[in-house]
This record gives C-alpha cells, sequence and structure tokens, in this order.
C-alpha cells in the first residue's frame, strides 16, 4: 500500500476515540503485575541499569557490542520526539521522559524483548522509535491507562510516521514494530483484545513480495546496488601499490580487498582477529575435503562475529582468492602490531608504552614529556592528561608543573578500560571470547588528528570507513568554509582511470558476491546463505543484481517449457522465438505459471483474471486476489458482460455483504466501538457488486464485451 492510499483509511477520526473509558480495576492491577515481574527480570538482562532512570547505558551487553562503535555509548531513551525533526538530535539529558503509566510499559517491553533474545541497541531504539509515536497519541487523547488502549490508536500512530514523511523502508518497519506492540498488549493482556497489522508492506530493497519488471528504470535502480567496475579497477591499482600508500589509507584498502573477497560486513571487518584464519602451514598440512563444486581439495575457514546473530560463524574463502586473503590478513597484522601491543600493555599490565625509557616511580616535568611526545604546547599535554583524571604531583609549582609516571600509566589505563567498558575484558559472546589486543583492525584514537600521542587503540570506526570510501563535505569550524574530507581514490590517480563522483559503499562488495553466486550453477540457495553468514535464505535473491538480459534467458528456458506442454493450443507457427520477443514476453509475464500465461494470451493483453473479472492494471505478477479493492470503485476493474461464472461469484459476494452489512448496522446502533468502520466497508463492497451487476441490464453493451466499471475511478492497485 502506498502512503498516500494508506492514509485515505486513516484520515477519519471517530468521535468514540476522543471519550476515555472508565478506569478498570482489573486490567490496573494487572499492568502493576506485569510491571513488578519485568523489574525483577531487569537484574537478568541488564544487571547494571537501574530501572528508575531514563537512560539505560547497555553497550556492555550482548549483543550490542560492535567492533566499529566500540567506544560509543548504547543508550535507549525512555523519551519523547524532542520536536526538531528527523535526524536532529540533542543530548539526551535534555530531551522529557516519557510519563507514567507508558514510561514503564516500554522499559517492561524492552527487557522481554531482550530476555527473548539478545538484540542490538539500535534495535531497541527502533522499536523506542515506534512507541514515540504511540505515545503522542496516548498524550494527545488524555489517557491515563494503559488498557484504555486501542486498535484507533495505532492507526493514528501510523498516520502521524507518515505525516513525517519517513522513508518508505524506515516507515515499513515502523508499521512492524507497532503491529509487535499490539501483539504484546493483547499476549500480555494488558489492555480490550484487538487485531492490528501493519498497513505498509515490504519494499523490494529490504525483501518485499513485490516481483521486479524488466524494464530500463529496474535495471539502474539495479546497478545503482553493485560497484563501479572504474573503483573496482581503482582499487585492484591500490592493491598493487601498497607500499606507496599513506599508513592510515593501508587498513583501508585491505579492507576493500578482503570484502571484496568475502562479502563482510562492516562490522565483520572490525571484528577480524589475530586467529581468523589459520596459518599457511597449518591450512597446507590441513587434510583434503570435499569442496562446493564436488572436488577433493582444500578449504580455508576465516573466523566471522555474525553481526546479526551474534555468534562465531565460518567463512569459507573459495581457492582462488585464498593467496589475496592471506596477503590481507598479514598486512593487518603488520598495520596493528604496535597498537595491539599497546592495548595489551595497558589492559594486563597498565603500562603504557609511550613512556618507554622513564622510570615508573620518576617525576617528569610536563616540559620534558611534551618534548617527548614532540608537542609544541605544554598546555596541550597538560589539560589533556587532567581530561584522563591524571593529577598533578605534589612537587608541581607555577610553572613548574610535575607529574609522577606511575601515575600517568595508571591514569591512562584506567581511562583506556572505561573507553572500552565490558569489551576491555574480552570480545565477542560470553561462550568464546577473545582477547581484545588481538583485533586486527586496531589503530591509535586521534593518532593523525591531535598530534603524535598513541594513547587509545580502537578498531578502525564506521565513520572513518565511510569518509575512506565515500568522501565528505563539511563546514570548517574555524574558517566557517566548506572543505571535503576526499575518498582514498581522490587521493590517489592513476593515468587512463576516470570516476564518477560519489566514491562506493562496502555493502556493494556484498551485493556484487551474492549476484555471482546467484548466476552460478554450482551453489544452491543454502550455500549462499551460509557463505554471507545469514540466518535463512530469504534475502539471497533480494542481493542479486543480474541484468535484465539474464533475467530474460531465464524467462525464455520457463517459456519454452510452457510451449511443449502445451503446442497445440499455442497460435505460434514454430516454437522459435528471437531475442526481442523473449523480452517482450519476459516483461509482461515474467513469473506466471502455465495455465496463467495461456489465460493471459487469450485475454490480449496483460491482466489479472480472476471469479468475478480482471485488472488490466500491469502488474506482471500472479493475480492479487485483492477482489475487495477492485469493487471500490478500481479503475482498473473490468468485467465481461454475460460471463455466468463472474455473475454467479458477484452474486455470492453480494448476499454476503448484505448479511454483513445488516451486522455491523446492529452493532453501530449499538454503539460498539469501531462498528461503523466495518459498516461503511461493506456498504462499499454491496455497492461495488450492484455497480459490477448493473451491466447486465445496460442495453450500450454488448454479451461478450468487456466493460471497465468505474473507468473515472481511483487507482486501487497502488494501495496494495
Amino acid at each position: 500500500m502506498s502512503k498516500s492510499n494508506a492514509l485515505l483509511k486513516l484520515d477519519v477520526i471517530p468521535a468514540e476515540l476522543k471519550q476515555l473509558w472508565a478506569h478498570d480495576d482489573s486490567k490496573v492491577e494487572h499492568y502493576e503485575k506485569f510491571v513488578f515481574y519485568c523489574q525483577k527480570q531487569i537484574r537478568h538482562v541488564f544487571p547494571s541499569v537501574d530501572w528508575s532512570t531514563n537512560v539505560w547505558e547497555i553497550s556492555e551487553y550482548e549483543s550490542t557490542q560492535s567492533a566499529r562503535r566500540v567506544s560509543h555509548d548504547s543508550n535507549v531513551l525512555f523519551t519523547r520526539f524532542n520536536g526538531l525533526g528527523k535526524q536532529k538530535k540533542i543530548a539526551a539529558e535534555a530531551q522529557e521522559p516519557f510519563t507514567q503509566p507508558f514510561r514503564d510499559l516500554v522499559k517492561g517491553i524492552i527487557v522481554l524483548n531482550h530476555l527473548g533474545r539478545a538484540i542490538t541497541h539500535d534495535a531497541h531504539m527502533v522499536w523506542i522509535r515506534a512507541f514515540r509515536y504511540l505515545y503522542h497519541v496516548f498524550t494527545e487523547h488524555q489517557l491515563q491507562a494503559i488498557h484504555q488502549i486501542n486498535g484507533l490508536h495505532f492507526d493514528l500512530a501510523m498516520k502521524m510516521a507518515m505525516d513525517r514523511n519517513e522513508a518508505e523502508s524506515t516507515l515499513y518497519r515502523t508499521g512492524e514494530h507497532l503491529s509487535a506492540i499490539a501483539d504484546k498488549l493483547n499476549l500480555f493482556g494488558l489492555c480490550m483484545v484487538f487485531e492490528w497489522h501493519n498497513p505498509i508492506p515490504r519494499p523490494d530493497k529490504t525483501g518485499g513480495t513485490e516481483q521486479r519488471h524488466v524494464r530500463q528504470k529496474t535495471s539502474l535502480q539495479e546497478a545503482e546496488q553493485l560497484p563501479k567496475s572504474a573503483y573496482l579497477t581503482h582499487l585492484a591499482a591500490l592493491w598493487k601499490h601498497y607500499d606507496e600508500l599513506q599508513p592510515s589509507d593501508k587498513i583501508h584498502v585491505c579492507m576493500g580487498i578482503v570484502s571484496l573477497c568475502t562479502g563482510l560486513r562492516m562490522d565483520e571487518f572490525c571484528g577480524l582477529h589475530v586467529g581468523c584464519i589459520p596459518s599457511k602451514e597449518e591450512y597446507e598440512s590441513a587434510p583434503l575435503e570435499l569442496t562446493f563444486d564436488g572436488r577433493v581439495g582444500k578449504m580455508l575457514r576465516m573466523s566471522v562475529l555474525a553481526r546479526k546473530r551474534f555468534v562465531w560463524d565460518s567463512k569459507i574463502i573459495p581457492n582462488s582468492l585464498t593467496d589475496t586473503v592471506f596477503l590481507a590478513v598479514d598486512r593487518l597484522k603488520a598495520l596493528s602490531t604496535e597498537a595491539r601491543y599497546y592495548a595489551l600493555m595497558l589492559l594486563n599490565e597498565s603500562y603504557w608504552p609511550a613512556l618507554d625509557g622513564f622510570d615508573e616511580d620518576e617525576i617528569v616535568l610536563a616540559t620534558d614529556l611534551a618534548a617527548h611526545f614532540k608537542l609544541e604546547k605544554t598546555s596541550n599535554l597538560i589539560t589533556q592528561l587532567g581530561r584522563l583524571g591524571i593529577t598533578r604531583h605534589i612537587s608541581s609549582a607555577p610553572k613548574r608543573t610535575t607529574f609522577c609516571i606511575r601515575d600517568i600509566h595508571q591514569g591512562v589505563s584506567r581511562a583506556y578500560r572505561e573507553e572500552l567498558k565490558s569489551v576491555a575484558d574480552g570480545f565477542g559472546p560470553q561462550a568464546r571470547m577473545i582477547n581484545y589486543w588481538d583485533l586486527l583492525t586496531l589503530q591509535f584514537k586521534f593518532e593523525h588528528s591531535r598530534g603524535s600521542i598513541k594513547m587509545f587503540p580502537i578498531p578502525v570506526s564506521g565513520t572513518q570507513i565511510q569518509d575512506a570510501f565515500r568522501g565528505r563535505n563539511y563546514i570548517s569550524r574555524l574558517s566557517k568554509e566548506e572543505k571535503r574530507i576526499e575518498t582514498l581514490f581522490e587521493r590517489y590517480q592513476f593515468d587512463g582511470l576516470v570516476l564518477e563522483p560519489g566514491g562506493i559503499r562496502t555493502h556493494q562488495f556484498r551485493h556484487l558476491l551474492n549476484t555471482v553466486l546467484q548466476q552460478s550453477a554450482q551453489f544452491d540457495q543454502e550455500d549462499i546463505a551460509k557463505f554471507f553468514l545469514r540466518a535463512g535464505v530469504r534475502d539471497n535473491e533480494w542481493y542479486d543484481h543480474s541484468s535484465s538480459e539474464h533475467l530474460a534467458v531465464q524467462g525464455a528456458r520457463k517459456l519454452h517449457e510452457f510451449q511443449a506442454k502445451f503446442a497445440p493450443k499455442f497460435e505460434s507457427k514454430n516454437n522459435e522465438l528471437d531475442a526481442s520477443q523473449v523480452v517482450g514476453l519476459i516483461s509482461r509475464f515474467p513469473l506466471l505459471g502455465p495455465e496463467e500465461l495461456m489465460a493471459e494470451l487469450e485475454s490480449r493483453g496483460s491482466s489479472h483474471v480472476m471469479r468475478i473479472g480482471r485488472c488490466r492494471h500491469d502488474y506482471t505478477q500472479e493475480p492479487c486476489g485483492k477482489h475487495y479493492a477492485c469493487l471500490n470503485k478500481c479503475k482498473h476493474y473490468r468485467r465481461q458482460k454475460g460471463n455466468p461464472l463472474e455473475i454467479a461469484r458477484l452474486h455470492e459476494m453480494k448476499a454476503e455483504a448484505e448479511l454483513q452489512v445488516a451486522a455491523a448496522q446492529f452493532d453501530t446502533d449499538d454503539g460498539l466501538t469501531n462498528a461503523h468502520v466495518w459498516l461503511a466497508h461493506h456498504q462499499r463492497l454491496l455497492a461495488g457488486c450492484d455497480a459490477a451487476l448493473s451491466i447486465e441490464q445496460d442495453d450500450r453493451y454488448e454479451v461478450g464485451q468487456i466493460v471497465a466499471i468505474f473507468p473515472n475511478g481511483r487507482d486501487s492497485c497502488e494501495a496494495f
């Protein structure tokens, strides 16, 4: 359903919605027991979190850990919309919290969600976004208790999300979470039982059920998901000239090569560790085994923390790419050697290797320390040490600041542990944690922006990766001028390579590999899902961006199978079709079965044949089954005058609608909430049946003629 048509059913706010229900003591008591139970369960989910606070910091808990965001807070904010619009944030302490009893409802469901299955901080905040829409309706209509919430409030929450012009994929997820909230209210018996379903269909790009058309526009959209060949060539050139690159660029080139070979997500790459693959000697001495292509050989497996499932999994590396992956991992080890040593010493020994050469009990002047770190201003060093909680030595005097080396070691180590939070004791699921200092993507925080002080080793961040591959325009805080962080492709030029602007997304490598595997006959869908560390095969096809010609070839094969089965009925003089005919037919009948395709050919148009007529809207898919929408003044709906099957089915639907109208009218007169909405629906269906049957008595049409019932109607097809 499109946004505009989905809004049609939500525009009318019935008067009953504005009336508050009387308090139900039993429901209130049930809600209080629900909250009490959740408050006890928080000990098993977030032991260090205080239930009464409005901000829960959960970065130390599974599966909120993320290698590329290791130093970021993971705050679950039980707060309402800040009123600043989309993607505009304010400090957590400045936000207004949900009021009671709504706040405890949200906290309870967040706890139970994580108790059922540990999910990420971002996933929790998607729930919070859905709750914020519902909370707006809750307060706007002055509801006082949770049991007063009903399905119409969810309709209004969805309408608010539509009015905010959320992106299609975001709107779909909001609807899915609102639907899940409604299910939980019913499951826990917190309100009157009602049904509410997400009215927004799942978009194509997130694995929707709509079919892709073989058209130029679709081909262009598909191509945008794949990396441009010029960028791949440029990346290969950077890999060849690896030794000539700046140290800060080498790790990003390694990431590009590893992603191109494996299709890893950004988080999964940042979580690679020293033992992620065996040594070359171990690989060579491993026993032979049966490979995917049915041959006997060796298989290189890479240990990866699967981001979506937060479990250690193994990714098989194709034989043709093993040498490249071995080289990339060796280079990552070399790049991270110093940072990994610093992390080991800071976390295990409370020792900062940057102070090698000083005795631990030595008292040193700040000016000598600044000279050691090659800093021009001593004040910058003093300020930085002060932020780490390192106090000056008692011997300090005006213009003669001193520090004890032991205090600096302990202060930097303590601050580093606070920066890393729980991952300082290990990274990954508790069942199999790896040492933090074994991560291959460690580098020194602020090394290139704040002088040469090497202090906090952390994995490369998502912002750094995006800047390297896509670049970023920004306004300088000092000069107020517009500047740009160049991509690594812009910083290194090669003769004959001209790149389009926009850079490249690391996820495009994943799309490319998925498309290659889909086009190969050697892999089934389970193999592809396993290769990309997916929980199932559902998303496989939505990463497949085969060309229109490739799809046409697949369709032609199905068409020839159809011709062989229905050769006597097929009016073509021969079974051979040229390329233009194949593309033309496949673009009109891509996934129809043989019987459906025969009906389409006989109708001489791209239409959906139903028992009540046909739809001439070019869906290029199977009949949608939304007969009620057809009869709701849809301009695409047509039927054949005198067709006995259509007439019989329409009379059946009319009889059913008349019974439903009578029942809904009774409930409406009795004052039952929401009954009038159902009454209007049945009345529209009844009027549609009458209109569809009226052509039988209309002398303007001949028997057998196809008639558009609502030529000036609306496009109901777009609503589904």
